[in-house]
């Protein structure tokens, strides 16, 4: 279990993060710290280059997001494991959104 804070929004954070995943890794890198998340609002799009880089830099890389809820609330979630999706993994988004299909 971590004590302290490891949780980061990068630039994929749209409006809340500036810095670069090659930033935001460096830094607690030159401190020590051997653990990062990446918990960027509402979207995954730096997950790849993020597992990518914290696995050149020999750092164990957390993939997560703050998700924004009704009413303004945030939740975090981390994945847990190492799981990889199949490939292809075809997802239907006019489901995912909730709009209806013809």
């Amino acid at each position: 279990m971590y004590s302290e804070n490891c949780t980061c929004h990068s630039y994929y954070s749209f409006h809340d993060g500036a810095s670069s995943l090659e930033e935001l890794l460096l830094a607690p890198k030159e401190l020590g710290y051997r653990t990062l998340a990446l918990t960027d609002h509402n979207n995954l799009c730096g997950a790849m280059c993020f597992a990518r880089l914290t696995r050149s830099l020999d750092m164990h890389g957390i993939t997560g997001a703050e998700l924004t809820l009704q009413g303004g609330y945030h939740l975090t979630l981390l994945a847990k494991g190492q799981h990889r999706l199949p490939q292809p993994f075809p997802v239907d988004y006019r489901r995912a959104s909730g709009r209806r299909t013809q």
